[in-house]
């Protein structure tokens, strides 16, 4: 080895940086291999769903979290329950692949992919002076990303969201039920498989492709398949509208 060569490797700034290396890696792989451990899995699982419902203000339970490498993150029995204390999402699997280093951006959070298995999602109106119970939700996550103190606003984005075996219910309360066809007040959307391209929420805006769902309506034995829209919500308009090629683009 050349003289040059261990000048270099001596060099106390070259040192000082090789062990910050080695010590970051080692702490990510010690807090990995830690979060398996049942007994502390259990209580980071409590203090996530604390927080978690703390920040939305909707009661939230988790029942197992896994994190494997950093940038897959798997999550067992997830639960979310409206003002009302009654479930309106429920998730049996959660698959969540990311890049750390886009959960650090100062103007975006982004996520590669979330997979929903066995969705149990409904839609509940009670009274006519509310909303529908998951409008109060998506407010308080918006809320969340982009806090009205914060100064600088921050993008929320899932490149692809998939639903797989899932369902939907809506039922409105206030509304009679339709005896004759399908009972757009009270129905439910079962065997629900669907690909969703760039979910976004920016300021107060929603906006997502759908670009294939497929699901039937055991009552009238109604299926659809190959719906696609380009989704768009805020607080003073909800759109459906037909999506460009290969999904809506900025």
């Amino acid at each position: 080895m050349s003289t040059s060569k261990i000048k270099f490797i001596k060099n106390p700034v070259v040192k000082a940086i090789f062990w910050i290396i080695i010590g970051v890696f080692i702490f990510f792989l010690l807090f990995a291999a830690a979060i398996q451990i049942p007994f502390i899995q259990t209580r980071l699982v409590k203090e996530l769903s604390k927080t978690v419902t703390d920040r939305i203000n909707y009661p939230v339970t988790i029942e197992e979290i896994r994190l494997d490498w950093f940038d897959e993150l798997k999550v067992k029995g997830l639960r979310i329950y409206d003002r009302q204390q009654n479930l309106m999402i429920g998730v049996a699997d959660l698959l969540v692949d990311f890049d750390i280093t886009t959960l650090v951006s100062i103007n975006q959070i982004r996520l590669d992919r979330a997979t929903f298995t066995q969705a149990d999602i409904n839609l509940t109106k009670y009274s006519l002076d509310e909303e529908i119970n998951i409008g109060g939700f998506i407010k308080s996550i918006k809320q969340w990303v982009n806090p009205e103190n914060k100064e600088a606003k921050r993008d929320f984005r899932i490149n692809q969201v998939l639903f797989v075996d899932s369902k939907v219910r809506l039922n409105n309360i206030t509304k009679d039920s339709i005896k004759n066809g399908l009972d757009f007040h009270h129905f439910l959307m079962d065997n629900l498989n669907s690909e969703i391209h760039n979910f976004k929420i920016r300021n107060d805006t929603i906006r997502l492709v759908i670009m294939r769902m497929e699901a039937v309506e055991p009552v009238t034995s109604l299926i659809v398949h190959d719906f696609t829209t380009d989704f768009y919500f805020n607080n003073k308009v909800m759109a459906f509208q037909k999506p460009p090629p290969f999904g809506w683009r900025n």
